[in-house]
Order: structure tokens, then C-alpha cells, then sequence
């Protein structure tokens, strides 16, 4: 009999396996909204259609309800994670590019005064990060005049009350 710990990984093997077919055949539109259908959406139709086929088509028939709902939990925990870390592993990152730039000059090392690349602009630290905020309705642009929308508004509320719950400081301040 399969186990489950097999049923849940196979379930985001085939979601990641979809992704990166999507991902390099098709050009990246609405990127959560896809994410969450291939990573979430699709693994509990999966699961669901499973469940709902007679038990001689099973591909795993006998498992009890518990079986299936473990499996697709552990999916779903290493597919939200996944999902949460993809901005961060598609965007651009200071620490990143520094580390692949040292990593190009070994095994003699990188002298301090070319630590600073050409790419470290405006346009790459904040330029990225102001267009995915503004396509993502999160802050209005209007002129040169930025403005929280609603959604953006209680994001910055969670995370400032999430730093203060921490002690962390507060970013906006510097």
C-alpha cells in the first residue's frame, strides 16, 4: 500500500511539474492566482476526484478518509510554503547577487571596492519592488505621490503589529 508521506509528495511533484512546464511555456500573468490553483486548487480536485470515484477505479483503494485528508495536508504545507517562498526565489536579491558575484571571482576572492555591482540602481532595489506593489493593488501611484490601498493598508498593520508583538523595530522609521 502506498503511504501517505509517497501520496502528499507526489501531489506537489505533479503541481511543480506543472508549474515549470506552465511557467516556460507561457509568460507569468496573474501569478498568485495561478500559483494557487496549481498548488492548492488542483491537489484537492485531485483528492476529491479520488475520493468520489467508485472504489474499483481507485488508484489506491481501502484508504480511509483520514489517509487521503494527510496526504493532501502535508501537499498543501510544502505547497504554501513553496508558494510563499517564490517571490523570493524570482526576484532580485542584494545578498544573492553579492554571494554569485564572490562566487564568480573564487578561488582568488572579490577585493572589497568590487563589491558594489553596476546593477545595484534604483531601478533594481526599489524599481522591481514599486511595480509589483502597484500591479498588485497594494499602494496607488498617483504622480509622485504613493498611497495605500486597502488591502495594502492592513498588510502594513499585520506585519507593523506582528514587529511589535517580536520587538522588532519599525521599519518605516529607518
Amino acid at each position: 500500500m502506498p503511504s501517505i508521506l509517497g501520496f502528499g509528495l507526489g501531489l506537489f511533484l505533479c503541481s511543480m511539474v506543472l508549474h515549470v512546464a506552465i511557467w516556460r511555456c507561457f509568460p507569468i500573468r496573474n501569478q498568485p492566482f495561478r500559483l494557487a490553483l496549481l498548488f492548492l486548487a488542483l491537489p484537492a480536485a485531485i483528492v476529491l476526484i479520488c475520493l468520489a470515484a467508485p472504489s474499483s477505479w481507485r488508484l489506491i483503494p481501502g484508504w480511509p478518509w483520514a489517509a487521503w485528508g494527510l496526504g493532501y495536508l502535508l501537499d498543501l504545507s510544502v505547497s504554501l510554503s513553496y508558494v510563499l517562498l517564490y517571490t523570493g526565489l524570482t526576484s532580485f536579491s542584494p545578498s544573492i547577487a553579492i554571494l554569485e558575484r564572490v562566487e564568480a571571482s573564487m578561488p582568488q576572492g572579490l577585493p572589497r571596492e568590487k563589491l558594489v555591482p553596476y546593477w545595484f540602481t534604483h531601478e533594481r532595489l526599489a524599481g522591481a519592488r514599486h511595480d509589483n506593489l502597484v500591479g498588485s493593488r497594494l499602494v496607488a501611484d498617483s504622480g509622485a505621490v504613493l498611497q495605500l490601498q486597502p488591502r495594502g493598508r492592513f498588510i502594513a498593520r499585520c506585519f507593523l503589529i506582528f514587529r511589535r508583538f517580536l520587538g522588532l523595530p519599525d521599519l518605516a522609521q529607518g
